[in-house]
């Protein structure tokens, strides 16, 4: 089953640099290259200022959803309670074996 997977995903792999190559060698019309550049020069800017405008209303919104619900509040209450959070950690500097813990 694992050889599946691992052949099933070389071909994707493969076909996702193939198609391009075997289009391109078919009809090589670089009027359309130039064009698709073209475009994205000129509006190149505002597709990134939009893009980036939905990835932080994204981010807003997931923030704004995780804070109001009651489940994760009360994990991230939880873990900023304990009596002793793993990110207090006290690491001796003194030898790198002390530091790894060995």
């Amino acid at each position: 089953m694992n050889v599946l997977v691992v052949i099933g995903f070389t071909l994707v792999q493969l076909l996702l640099i193939e198609i391009p190559i075997v289009a391109f060698e078919i009809a090589p019309h670089p009027t359309a290259i130039e064009h698709a550049k073209g475009s994205a020069r000129r509006h190149g800017r505002e597709y990134g200022a939009w893009g980036l405008a939905v990835i932080g209303a994204w981010l807003a919104i997931r923030g704004i959803v995780r804070l109001l619900s009651t489940g994760e509040r009360r994990a991230m209450t939880q873990a900023m309670t304990q009596r002793k959070p793993m990110w207090l950690v006290v690491v001796s500097t003194a030898s790198p074996w002390r530091a790894a813990g060995r």
